[in-house]
C-alpha cells in the first residue's frame, strides 16, 4: 500500500498512516468490547451493534455490574458508579474506554518525554 499526501492536512503520508493505525486500533477495541458485552449478557455478538442499548440487549442491574467488572478487568480501568450510570449504549462504553486509554497513553508519553529531558 502506498501512502499519499493528504491535501487537507498537508503533512504527507505519516498523517495518513496515523489515521489508518488509529482506525485499526479503534476497530480492535470495538470488537473486544462487543465480544465482552455479548459474553456477559449471553447474547449473539451479531446482535451487539454500537447504538444498541443495554436495556434492548436484555441487561438487568446485575448483568450491568458483571459487565462493568469484566470491562475493568480487561482494560485495567476503574469505572465509577456515577460514570456507569451514564453509559447506556455499546457506543457510550466504547467512547468512554477509548478516552481513558488515550488519556493514559498521553500521560505515559509525557512522562517518557520528561525523562528524556533529564
Amino acid at each position: 500500500m502506498q501512502l499519499r499526501r493528504n491535501p487537507k492536512k498537508g503533512k504527507g503520508g505519516f498523517d495518513t498512516f496515523k489515521g489508518i493505525l488509529g482506525r485499526y486500533v479503534e476497530m480492535i477495541l470495538e470488537r473486544r468490547i462487543k465480544d465482552i458485552v455479548a459474553e456477559c449478557l449471553s447474547v449473539d455478538p451479531d446482535g451487539v451493534y454500537p447504538d444498541a442499548s443495554f436495556e434492548s440487549l436484555g441487561a438487568d442491574y446485575l448483568d450491568m455490574v458483571g459487565l462493568f467488572i469484566s470491562l475493568e478487568e480487561e482494560f485495567g480501568i476503574d469505572i465509577s458508579e456515577r460514570d456507569a450510570n451514564r453509559l447506556k449504549t455499546v457506543k457510550d462504553v466504547t467512547w468512554y474506554i477509548r478516552c481513558i486509554l488515550e488519556s493514559r497513553a498521553l500521560k505515559n508519553m509525557k512522562r517518557e518525554g520528561d525523562a528524556h529531558d533529564l
